[in-house]
């Protein structure tokens, strides 16, 4: 019975047993412990992917942003502006200009919409060029790395694919955006929608379409019209560009004594009240005009009387609406004349350069010789015999080399000179040997358009 009371060493084997248990719940806390900080890290480091993607995104779409702008400079250095500049050359030179045609406003349309075109096609080019299509991640151009709190993160662009957009005025482009920290990784699918934005605007017209902004001119308005000259002539040193000058009571031969080089006298339009008195005075006549261009008279009324003998009168352009009147002999001239009427008293025999005689728009000028005219081998007299009321002179058929000619839709004809088949147009273009353009465009040129491309960002969790 006393055996059986005895209870030494059960106090041994509960100290084990608890020692057991506290080390069974010690090991489970501490694993406990271990995971859940191990997935605090996962959680972080997840976090900080995020966070890095998310930097990307702003990073990527911030320099999308300045790079749109850099090519829509490029668009306007290498596109907008050489078109607008080869349109404005084609309006100066009457309606064609290396490719460019604008002689009307279909014309005209027609290639303000290549520009726009042009512009378009270029601007997304440029856009399609900012990143490879496919980047390489760790590729210095895509990647930025940093380290907040010590650790290293990094951000990368992991797909650019631009497409078209929802609409014609939109480019669309898919970015993969992909931060990674601790080696783990989160991805953020983002869409750029970019606005084209405005290559050309018209200043005074929104719609270059509404209206035709090109007009056709009258002939004689075209031929006769007196440049605007706000200077005297001389002194020529007081001349600018684009020299229109009056030459007032002086003569031509005072004008081209003041330029001893005669590099300026070609660069001059001269208007002048009578030709006659300018290029005469004291039957002291200057003969060489130096390439000069001459508007004499205001109206068809007006007559230029040349009382001496003109003989080799050269190197000019005279324009006259009204009369040019030769009371004595004018031979071996090599000079251009356009005139609305001509009458003369003495000969005109052995002319080279052309002789243009317009008559007036009502059909009342007048060719009228008392003598002989002839032309030289190079010489030209063109007549508009429908602008002509009286029509007399005696061309020396036998002794000319060059060339008389007529244009008539009347049914008219001048002895010995050949009927021009084809417009009025084409019949001055014909003796002069230059194109006219009776075509005025009174419209505005395209100015270049603003950057006002808006861009909008989505981002796909």
């Amino acid at each position: 019975m006393n055996k059986l009371r005895n209870e030494q060493g059960y106090t041994l084997i509960i100290v084990l047993l608890i020692i057991t248990l506290l080390l069974a719940f010690a090991a489970t806390f501490m694993a406990t412990s271990m995971n859940h900080s191990r997935q605090e890290q996962t959680v972080e480091a997840g976090n900080q992917a995020v966070a890095a993607a998310e930097m990307g995104v702003q990073y990527f779409t911030l320099h999308i942003d300045e790079q749109i702008r850099d090519a829509f400079i490029k668009v306007r250095n290498d596109v907008i502006e050489p078109m607008i500049g080869q349109l404005d050359m084609c309006l100066e030179n009457g309606g064609s200009y290396g490719s460019v045609q604008c002689s009307n406003q279909e014309e005209f349309d027609a290639y303000i919409r290549s520009i726009i075109s042009e512009s378009d096609s270029r601007y997304r080019e440029e856009i399609q060029m900012l990143y490879p299509e496919s980047p390489t991640p760790g590729d210095p151009a895509s990647t930025k790395t940093f380290q907040p709190d010590g650790s290293e993160v990094r951000f990368y662009l992991s797909r650019y694919i631009p497409q078209p957009g929802d609409t014609p005025d939109e480019i669309k482009l898919e970015l993969t955006i992909a931060g990674e920290a601790d080696e783990r990784q989160e991805k953020l699918m983002t869409t750029v929608l970019i606005s084209v934005p405005d290559f050309i605007h018209f200043i005074n017209d929104d719609d270059p379409e509404d209206e035709d902004d090109f007009i056709k001119r009258d002939i004689y308005e075209v031929l006769f019209a007196r440049p605007i000259a706000h200077q005297k002539c001389l002194p020529l040193s007081s001349l600018t560009p684009p020299y229109n000058c009056n030459l007032g009571t002086s003569t031509f031969g005072e004008l081209i004594a003041a330029d001893s080089s005669g590099t300026l006298l070609p660069k001059l339009n001269v208007l002048v009240e009578d030709f006659g008195t300018a290029v005469c005075r004291d039957k002291n006549c200057t003969q060489n005009l130096h390439g000069m261009t001459i508007y004499a008279g205001t109206s068809e009324e007006d007559v230029s009387v040349m009382e001496q003998n003109l003989n080799k009168l050269q190197n000019f352009t005279l324009v006259q609406e009204g009369t040019l009147d030769f009371e004595k002999n004018a031979n071996n001239s090599d000079a251009n004349f356009i005139v609305g009427s001509i009458t003369s008293e003495g000969n005109l025999n052995n002319i080279d350069g052309y002789i243009l005689v317009m008559g007036n728009r009502d059909g009342t000028g007048t060719f009228d010789f008392d003598k002989n005219f002839k032309t030289d081998s190079d010489g030209k007299v063109c007549l508009n015999l429908d602008g002509l009321s009286t029509i007399d002179g005696n061309y020396n058929t036998g002794g000319s080399s060059g060339e008389l000619v007529y244009f008539s839709s009347q049914g008219k004809t001048f002895p010995g000179g050949a009927r021009f088949n084809g417009t009025l147009e084409e019949f001055v273009e014909h003796c002069t040997g230059s194109p006219i353009n009776l075509i005025e465009f009174t419209g505005d040129l395209p100015a270049v358009g603003t950057d006002n491309a808006v861009v909008e960002v989505r981002v796909d969790y």
